[in-house]
């Protein structure tokens, strides 16, 4: 079975400069990856029925000093 058959993750790019990084580290292990813009259509998403979500973002929040998790 090839890797776009399979269950597959959905990298959301909220601007993050990782998010190619982190699609390839996901492929790496053998699950098939996708990084699609933050604003794709919901029923797009939905449609494409992923296993799960994996959100890319800045690190500006770091970069001021501020908590990475609240």
């Amino acid at each position: 079975m090839g890797l776009e058959q399979q269950e597959k993750i959905i990298v959301l790019d909220f601007g993050g400069q990782y998010n190619q990084l982190i699609a390839r580290r996901v492929r790496d292990e053998g699950v098939y990856a996708e990084v699609y813009a933050s604003d794709i259509d919901l029923d797009k998403l939905k449609a494409m029925q992923p296993k799960g979500l994996i959100y890319g973002r800045t690190a500006v929040r770091l970069q001021r000093g501020e908590p990475a998790h609240r």
